[in-house]
């Protein structure tokens, strides 16, 4: 005999068939902010790169504007050098990004790349959203730090080790 499935086993399999699509929807949605915020990250540190080389090339100062508009960071680039006029105002979106910190205190509204490659004011920008962060270290000529972790950005900075020198006993050959 053909047993059929009665109106409550179906209507049961609906709701956790409903079930288990509110929560893949719900990790979706939280795995895209995630990745788009990422994005945003390392667009901004390219962008602090590319800059930094057409400092070089060009022997011209550059700016870059960090700005909140409309609950939304963007970064607006600035530039004096008439060949690069189509770079001058524009604007990257700072997508998923909640707040943006300039070592760990007030907000940074601008970096100067100067001439020679260096970012100024130097320090360690942080971009965060909610509880996850990442960190651009500006310390350095040329080389941008990038973690997730501040503190590895503030340990002190180690002079290089001068080498032992060698004593006579050393450099006479052995007999």
């Amino acid at each position: 005999m053909r047993r059929c499935f009665t109106l409550l086993e179906i209507m049961v399999c609906l709701a956790i068939m409903a079930l288990m699509a509110s929560v893949i929807g719900v990790q979706a949605k939280q795995t895209l902010e995630g990745s788009r915020f990422q994005n945003s990250v390392k667009r901004l540190k390219q962008e602090v790169e590319m800059l930094q080389m057409l400092a070089l090339i060009f022997g011209s100062d550059m700016q870059l504007e960090l700005k909140q508009e409309k609950n939304q960071f963007i970064a607006i680039t600035h530039t004096d050098e008439a060949v690069l006029k189509q770079l001058k105002g524009s604007k990257i979106t700072l997508k998923g990004v909640t707040q943006l910190t300039w070592n760990k205190k007030a907000e940074v509204k601008r970096l100067d790349i100067l001439s020679n490659g260096r970012v100024w004011p130097e320090g360690v920008l942080g971009i965060r959203r909610g509880k996850e962060a990442y960190y651009l270290d500006f310390r350095f000529p040329i080389q941008i730090k990038f973690s997730q972790n501040y503190n590895d950005h503030f340990e002190p900075l180690r002079k290089p080790e001068k080498p032992e020198e060698e004593t006579d006993e050393d450099s006479k050959p052995s007999i």
